[in-house]
C-alpha cells in the first residue's frame, strides 16, 4: 500500500486531503510551519535546502541546494543526532549522489526520487527508494510514498505473538477395584498365576500390583513392623496384565510350593 504526498514552496498551494505534506524549513520559501498549522492532522515532513545543522528530515540535493558530498555530511550529522534522514534528488543525479556515499563509506540514506515519469513509470516508486515525486500539478508537486517511511513514521508495532491456548482434557471419574489375589502353590520352578475378573464395565487397566506375604520372623531385613502383611521387595517377580475382562497375575522366581499374595488394583 502506498500514500500520496503534496509539496510546494507555499503552503496554501497544497490542497487538503493528503495524508502527507512536505515543507521547507529554510531557504527563500520556507513552507513547513505554515503546512503544520494548515493541516494539523496530517504528517508534515521537514525538508532542508542547506543541509546545515540537524534541522530537516529530508535533504534537498539539486542545483543551488545541497551538493552530493554535502548530503553525506548532512546525513552523518543527523544520524549522530538520532535521526533517520532521507535524501531528495533527481533520478538523473541519483547515481552521483549514491557514489558520494560509497566513496565516503557511509551507509546510504532513504531516497526520495524525482523523475516526473521521465525515468520511472508513473507513479511507481523506484526500487531502493522510499518515494517518487512523479507529477507536477502546477501549484504543487505530488509524490507516491511507501506505507512506512523510516524517520517519518512511527515504527510499526509488531503483530502480537499468538497465545497458544492451554490444552484441555475431558476427565471421567474412574471406578477402581482392588483385591488380594493368592497365587500358588508355586510350581517346582517357583512360578504360578491366577486370574481375577474385577467386574468392570470396561476392559480393566492395571493401576497397581504389590507382592505381599505373612509377617516374617523377627530380625529379618524385609520386615515392615506393625503391618499384617509385608513387602517382599526383590524376592518375587510378578506381573499383572489385562486379558479381556480378566486380570492375570503371574509370579516367577518364587519359592516352589509357596503361596504368594499380590494386591492388585484395576480401573
Amino acid at each position: 500500500m502506498t500514500r500520496r504526498m503534496a509539496d510546494s514552496i507555499t503552503a496554501s498551494s497544497c490542497p487538503p486531503g493528503f495524508p502527507l505534506y512536505l515543507g521547507y524549513i529554510d531557504g527563500q520559501w520556507p513552507s513547513y510551519f505554515d503546512l503544520v498549522k494548515l493541516y494539523p492532522h496530517a504528517i508534515v515532513v521537514s525538508c532542508t535546502v542547506t543541509g546545515n545543522g540537524t534541522a530537516g528530515t529530508v535533504i534537498d540535493v539539486e542545483t543551488g541546494d545541497v551538493t552530493p558530498s554535502g548530503a553525506v555530511g548532512a546525513v552523518v550529522r543527523r544520524r549522530a543526532a538520532g535521526m533517520h534522514p532521507t535524501v531528495y534528488c533527481n533520478a538523473s543525479t541519483w547515481p552521483a549522489v549514491k557514489a558520494a556515499f560509497a566513496q565516503a563509506s557511509i551507509a546510504e540514506p532513504e531516497w526520495l526520487i524525482a523523475s516526473y515519469g521521465r525515468t520511472f513509470p508513473d507513479p511507481t516508486i523506484p526500487k531502493g527508494a522510499i518515494g517518487h515525486q512523479w507529477v507536477d500539478r502546477g501549484s504543487y508537486d505530488e509524490s507516491t510514498i511507501a506505507d512506512y517511511w523510516p524517520g517519518v513514521d512511527h515504527p510499526p508495532i509488531p503483530a502480537p505473538t499468538p497465545v497458544q491456548p492451554n490444552p484441555t482434557w475431558e476427565f471421567q471419574m474412574a471406578e477402581v477395584r482392588q483385591t488380594l489375589i493368592f497365587v500358588g502353590p508355586l510350581d517346582p520352578k517357583g512360578c504360578g498365576y491366577a486370574d481375577w475378573p474385577p467386574g468392570l464395565p470396561n476392559a480393566p487397566v492395571v493401576v497397581g500390583a504389590v507382592k505381599q506375604g505373612p509377617d516374617p520372623s523377627p530380625g529379618s531385613a524385609d520386615v515392615l513392623a506393625g503391618d499384617p502383611y509385608w513387602l517382599k521387595q526383590g524376592y518375587y517377580d510378578d506381573a499383572a496384565s489385562p486379558r479381556g475382562q480378566v486380570v492375570r497375575v503371574v509370579v516367577t522366581h518364587g519359592v516352589p510350593g509357596e503361596t504368594v499374595g499380590v494386591y492388585v488394583s484395576a480401573a
